[in-house]
C-alpha cells in the first residue's frame, strides 16, 4: 500500500519498526495507540501526535485501543502488542490492573519527604507508618549480600499471600508481616481512606483518577509511561525519584495524592504476582519479576529483576539437564544513570553483560570487571564473557512472528 510515510505491519505479539524510533522511546514504554483505519490487511495507528501506518493479519477494527511495548530501537525497533489480545485481553484481572499500576518512584518520593518531615495535615497513624515503611526498606549494603538479596525479595510484596497461608493455624497479627511491602500499602491504603482529614470530593476524586489512570503515579498521559510488569517483560530503569508537584499544597492535594500512588504500586505488585502465573504450554518455564525498593542513606532507589529459567534441552536418553537460569536487571543510581544488567548461567558456566546509558559510567565497570571475574571464578563457577555496552538494551529477544511498524511522518 502506497503511504505518505512508512509501511509498517502488526503481528499478534511483536510489530518491528523500519526506520530508527522517535528518541523519546526508550525500551519498556508503553504507547498507547488507536486504530483510525482498517482495511485489507492494512490499519493507520494514531501513537500520540504520530500517526503509525502498520499491515497486520489480525482483525482489528476502527477506532480500537491498543498498547504497544517498546522491545528493542535501532534500525528496526520492535514494538509488543501488550494489551490486545493474548494474556491482557484473556485475563480479566490483568485487564483490570493495567489502568491503574503505576511506577513505585512517585510514592516513594512521597514517602521519604513525609519520612522526613512528617506532615502535620496526616494523621500520626499515616506519619508513623510512612515512617516504618522507609525505615525497614533494606539499604544497599544488606541488599548487595546473598542472604539480603533474598530477604528483600520474599518482603517484596509478591509472596505476602504465601506468608499469610502459613500462618494460618496461628493467629493472623498484621505484625507478623509488617516488613512486606504489599502488606504495608495495603495498610496504608486502609489509613488513609479510614482518615476523616480528607474531603468526599477529594476520595471521589481520587478513585476517578485511578480508575481512568490520568494522574501522576498511575499511568502518564504522554509516550513515556514506563511498561508494565507482564510476563516476558524486560527490566528497564524506572525514572529517578521526583516528588509530584502540588502533592503538599492542601489537605485534599495530599490525600488524594497520597492515596492515589500507593493504589497504583499495589496495582503493579498484583501484576508482578500475576506474571509468576505460568502460562498454558509453558512447561518447565519458571518466571517472577520483582521491584525492590532500596536505601540509600535517606534515599530510596527501585531496583527491577526478572528471575528467568528453563529447561535445558535433553541429552540422548532423554534425561534433563537442569535448568539454564537468567537474571536481568535494571536500576537508575547516582553517578552511573540508567543500567541495566543480565547474568546467564548455563549448568556451571557463567557470562555477564551490562548496558550503560551514559557513557561516563563505562570505564567504571570495565574498571572492575576483573574483580567479577575473580569473584565468579572464587565461586566456583566457569567464568564466560564479562562484557559492557553503551546505551539502553537493544537486543530484547521474545517468541513470536515479527511484522513491521514504522513512523509516518
Amino acid at each position: 500500500m502506497e503511504t505518505s510515510g512508512p509501511t509498517s505491519g502488526i503481528s499478534r505479539s511483536l510489530a518491528s519498526a523500519t526506520r530508527t524510533a522517535p528518541v523519546q522511546w526508550q525500551i519498556g514504554q508503553l504507547l498507547q495507540a488507536t486504530v483510525t483505519e482498517s482495511h485489507a490487511g492494512k490499519v493507520l495507528l494514531a501513537i500520540g501526535n504520530r500517526q503509525i501506518s502498520a499491515e497486520t493479519s489480525l482483525s482489528l477494527k476502527e477506532g480500537q485501543q491498543l498498547t504497544l511495548q517498546v522491545r528493542s530501537l535501532g534500525e528496526r525497533p520492535v514494538l509488543k502488542i501488550a494489551t490486545s489480545g493474548g494474556e491482557a485481553q484473556t485475563n480479566p484481572a490483568i485487564r483490570l490492573l493495567l489502568p491503574k499500576q503505576g511506577t513505585l518512584s512517585p510514592l516513594l518520593a512521597t514517602m521519604v519527604q513525609l519520612a522526613r518531615s512528617p506532615n502535620p495535615l496526616l494523621s500520626a497513624q499515616i506519619n508513623e507508618l510512612v515512617r516504618s515503611i522507609v525505615k525497614q526498606t533494606p539499604d544497599i549494603q544488606t541488599a548487595t549480600t546473598p542472604q539480603g538479596l533474598k530477604k528483600s525479595i520474599s518482603e517484596s510484596g509478591i509472596f505476602m499471600e504465601r506468608q499469610l497461608l502459613q500462618q494460618q493455624n496461628r493467629a493472623i497479627n498484621p505484625a507478623a508481616i509488617n516488613p512486606d511491602f504489599k502488606a504495608n500499602l495495603l495498610r496504608l491504603v486502609q489509613l488513609v481512606r479510614q482518615w476523616p482529614g480528607g474531603s468526599g470530593q477529594a476520595r471521589t476524586k481520587t478513585a476517578h483518577a485511578t480508575s481512568t489512570a490520568s494522574v501522576t503515579g498511575a499511568q502518564a498521559t504522554d509516550e513515556r509511561t514506563l511498561a508494565p510488569p507482564l510476563r516476558g517483560s524486560i527490566p528497564v530503569p524506572q525514572p529517578a525519584l521526583q516528588r509530584s508537584p502540588g502533592l503538599f499544597d492542601s489537605v485534599d492535594e495530599l490525600h488524594s495524592g497520597l492515596l492515589r500512588q500507593a493504589e497504583a504500586a499495589l496495582a503493579r505488585i498484583q501484576l508482578q504476582q500475576l506474571a509468576a502465573l505460568p502460562r498454558e504450554g509453558e512447561r518447565g518455564l519458571l518466571e517472577w519479576l520483582f521491584e525492590l525498593p532500596i536505601r540509600r542513606g535517606d534515599q530510596l532507589d527501585v531496583w527491577s529483576v526478572r528471575l528467568f529459567a528453563e529447561h535445558r534441552q535433553q541429552q540422548q536418553g532423554g534425561r534433563q539437564q537442569g535448568r539454564n537460569w537468567s537474571v536481568q536487571l535494571a536500576f537508575n543510581l547516582p553517578g552511573l544513570g540508567p543500567m541495566q544488567a543480565q547474568v546467564q548461567l548455563t549448568g556451571e558456566r557463567v557470562s555477564t553483560r551490562f548496558w550503560a546509558e551514559h557513557q561516563e559510567t563505562l570505564p567504571l565497570l570495565r574498571e572492575h570487571m576483573h574483580e567479577l571475574r575473580q569473584a565468579l571464578g572464587e565461586a566456583g563457577l566457569d567464568v564466560g564473557e564479562l562484557e559492557c555496552q553503551a546505551g539502553p538494551r537493544t537486543d530484547v529477544k521474545t517468541a513470536g512472528n515479527q511484522a513491521l511498524l514504522s513512523e509516518k511522518a
